[in-house]
């Protein structure tokens, strides 16, 4: 079969399925530059659902990061406040074992335990009382009959070891009592020593410890939720009641991360960890939550710009391949079958230099005009 019985066919069957398809009513919708430009969406497509795949990915992952990181905060302040207590802890220690107080001697002991806290600034309260729990020595800023209170509360306590109290109120300022009973061989309660930690030591602790965020919240409490420090420093008043939403949080069973509007309606990343038995001190670490996702959501437009210009190149490059490869030879074929219909013998599609598929079709109906 010649070149020009193939054009005379297939041009032929095009014409006999358009008219076809307009007798049946049944619309040409789409040309076929607008085809190219579909086939170019749904190339592009899938470059657009990696860019949204790679986001969430991002995000969770970084989500589980700040997660992660906000708890591990919550420990190293909680070990900062500690880590606080135990110079405090020592000096009891070895105060249990002076004979100046087991001897029980008012004058000499008053004079000893005035002397130490002169040399340990952190603690503005020492008592020290005998077995029935009478304080008998003391040295501080809180009076003698605000030191028996705390010593009672110590002997109510009835536990071994180093005892943790509540927030306290002084003259001093915030402080935490921590106190133990001095017992003999046998375990029997001999006496017992209470001390009033100052909490601007403890502040120092966790402000060194958190100082690279800036941005940051902290807030430890007691057991009941009473704040002890918070930082920054007056955001929230020591011996207030923890707020919500973060009082919610120390009442879990766990240690964890949780995701919360902040009382001044900022969106946060929040790490805590509710006190324990063994030590009564619960911790909350929070970030707004903005800065730290900052860098994937900036990566996200970035991507997503370097996607949307791809995308546009792509539907500028289908509809000028449209117009000058498609649009332009079927317009040229159709341009010389109008004229030939109109009796203009010498129309020719001129396409001999064409050798595309449409360019064959021009060349078999210019063989076929022949």
């Amino acid at each position: 079969m010649s070149s020009a019985s193939a054009g005379s066919i297939a041009v032929d069957e095009a014409l006999a399925d358009h008219h076809e398809a307009l007798s049946h009513g049944k619309a040409i919708r789409f040309k076929l530059r607008h085809r190219l430009l579909a086939l170019a969406a749904v190339a592009v497509l899938p470059a657009f659902v990696i860019v949204v795949a790679n986001h969430i990915s991002a995000r969770n992952l970084r989500s589980g990061e700040v997660d992660t990181y906000a708890t591990e905060m919550t420990d190293s302040v909680r070990n900062e406040v500690v880590r606080g207590l135990s110079a405090a802890a020592t000096l009891m220690l070895a105060m249990g074992r002076a004979e100046v107080v087991q001897g029980q001697d008012t004058i000499a002991c008053e004079d000893y335990v005035g002397g130490l806290r002169r040399d340990l600034p952190t603690v503005i309260d020492i008592a020290v009382a005998d077995q029935a729990g009478a304080v008998y020595c003391h040295s501080g800023v809180s009076d003698r009959s605000a030191m028996q209170t705390s010593i009672t509360e110590l002997a109510a306590a009835d536990r071994p070891g180093l005892v943790v109290g509540n927030y306290t109120a002084t003259p001093g300022g915030p402080t935490l009592p921590i106190g133990m009973a001095l017992r003999g061989p046998a375990e029997e309660v001999q006496g017992y020593i209470q001390l009033h930690v100052n909490m601007a030591e403890l502040v120092r602790l966790v402000t060194e410890a958190t100082k690279s965020l800036p941005q940051s919240r902290t807030v430890v409490t007691d057991r009941n939720g009473t704040i002890l420090l918070s930082l920054p420093e007056g955001n929230l008043d020591a011996g207030s009641q923890v707020p919500e939403p973060y009082a919610g949080l120390l009442k879990r069973p766990e240690p964890g991360a949780a995701r919360l509007v902040s009382p001044e309606g900022v969106p946060e990343i929040v790490g805590y960890r509710p006190a324990l038995d063994n030590l009564p001190i619960a911790a909350i670490f929070a970030m707004p939550e903005a800065p730290t996702m900052a860098p994937i959501d900036r990566a996200a437009v970035t991507n997503s710009v370097i996607a949307m210009t791809g995308a546009i190149l792509a539907f500028l490059l289908a509809w000028f391949i449209g117009a000058s490869f498609i649009q332009r030879p079927v317009r040229i074929v159709h341009r010389t079958l109008l004229a030939r219909q109109a009796g203009d013998e010498a129309a020719r599609t001129g396409l001999n230099g064409d050798n595309s598929e449409l360019g064959l079709i021009g060349r078999s109906v210019d063989d076929l005009f022949d």
